[in-house]
């Protein structure tokens, strides 16, 4: 029989598409002298995610479900990277550049061994490369959540039946993921308070809070500045 893990709550989500502008490549055709060709190169969609917890966010766990959780996450850890593993494989054997190819030049009229070299050069230039096909479906992704009140519940079993031992609370948690370039990912986070508490301990008992956070005060300035190092 499972336990629910996380309470009743409220999620609003906002998502937002924008089509990017279809950016065109300017091609000759080098075989046929029919002028020059126009081809789609690059096109960048834009997507904004914006999700707020509208009621307080409450996550209980017992020792049991902290490792079923544990493993779940590992599982499909561990499942993506296989994925990635074949995908990278099964490219590096489609993109291997085959050995021993024989052309027959009856059917062709002339083997590209045969060309001009400034003629095959010019046809290995305008060939696509891998590079250029993944940027035709890159995209941006920007995305925010907002955490009002996020609460971690520890519970377990000491003997009497299972009761909550420590309250782990989040203030104004705000998550901010930006993948504007392939190449780079900014992630900013920032939260307002932490607080944690003994739920063994009355609400009321100056022992109840194990853990609070303090906003650092700024130091003091210093009285005077010394000139005499350079």
């Amino acid at each position: 029989q499972g336990k629910p893990v996380l309470y009743d709550t409220v999620i609003q989500m906002t998502v937002d598409h924008q089509a990017g502008q279809l950016h065109m490549r300017h091609s000759e055709n080098i075989l046929l002298e029919s002028g020059p060709e126009f081809t789609a190169a690059e096109r960048q969609n834009n997507f904004q995610v914006r999700a707020s917890v509208v009621t307080p966010l409450k996550v209980s766990l017992s020792r049991q479900q902290y490792e079923q959780v544990l493993e779940t996450v590992s599982y499909m850890v561990s499942e993506q990277a296989s994925q990635q593993t074949e995908h990278l494989s099964v490219s590096d054997m489609v993109e291997r550049p085959l050995q021993d190819i024989e052309e027959d030049s009856e059917l062709t009229g002339v083997t590209t061994l045969n060309l001009d070299p400034k003629l095959r050069a010019r046809m290995y230039l305008n060939t696509p490369t891998s590079q250029e096909l993944r940027q035709q479906s890159s995209f941006i992704l920007k995305a925010s959540m907002d955490l009002p009140i996020f609460t971690v519940e520890l519970k377990a079993d000491l003997g009497s039946g299972e009761q909550g031992l420590v309250d782990l609370s989040f203030r104004d948690l705000q998550v901010h993921y930006d993948k504007s370039h392939s190449l780079e990912t900014n992630i900013q986070m920032s939260l307002r308070s932490l607080v944690m508490e003994d739920l063994l301990q009355a609400p009321d008992s100056r022992h109840r809070r194990i853990m609070s956070s303090t906003q650092a005060n700024p130091a003091a300035p210093l009285a005077f500045v010394s000139q005499s190092c350079p």
